[in-house]
This record gives C-alpha cells, sequence and structure tokens, in this order.
C-alpha cells in the first residue's frame, strides 16, 4: 500500500493514466519530493499469483517489466504481454523467446 497526503498526491499529479507500472511511475514521481518511509508493518495481499507461477517466475516477469519501462517501451505494450505472461504456460513466451511455451493439463 501507499499511504500519501492529499496534497502531496495532488503535487506529484496523482497516479499516471498508465494500464500497466502506474505505482511505479507514481513512487518515482514522490521520490523526486523527498525521502519515503517505510511503515513498520506489513501489507496482506493475495499470493494466488506467486503461488500459481512460483517465486522465480513472478521475480522475473516483475523485473521484466521494470526493466521494460525503464528502457522506453511504452505501458500499452508492456501490459499486452504482462497479461499473457500470468499464466504458467505463457510465462516461458517472454518476447523474443522462439521457444513455444509448454502446454499444462489437468489430470483426469
Amino acid at each position: 500500500g501507499i499511504f500519501v497526503r492529499r496534497e502531496i498526491f495532488a503535487r506529484v499529479g496523482g497516479f499516471p493514466d498508465l494500464p500497466i507500472m502506474e505505482d511505479y511511475e507514481f513512487v518515482r514521481r514522490l521520490r523526486r519530493l523527498g525521502t519515503i518511509a517505510l511503515a513498520p508493518g506489513g501489507a496482506v495481499t493475495s499470493a494466488r499469483r506467486w503461488q500459481r507461477l512460483g517465486p522465480l517466475r513472478t521475480t522475473l516477469i516483475n523485473q521484466f517489466m521494470v526493466l521494460g519501462y525503464r528502457a522506453g517501451i511504452p505501458p500499452v505494450r508492456l501490459a499486452r504481454w504482462y497479461r499473457p505472461l500470468q499464466s504458467p504456460a505463457a510465462a516461458f513466451a517472454l518476447p523474443g523467446n522462439k521457444n513455444p511455451a509448454p502446454t499444462f493439463s489437468s489430470p483426469g
């Protein structure tokens, strides 16, 4: 979660209208105004994606998105890549990967 005073939120222009990476860009804008503090506690969120794809795949996908954004790949394109990567079969189908994604089927 990101907690910010209303006046600071307005000063940085709020959340940018992006299909993906809007939170990343918002925090980048906040950093220009000063130090960002971490709350002394945790946030409870869903672990489904981490459980479904595993920590390595999930981390690689997330880092790929950040690197792509920082390299100037349009967020619309990143969003199109990100959505299919959320399925286990497509997690292997990174852009430029010539190997077909493995298929998964449920027993029975």
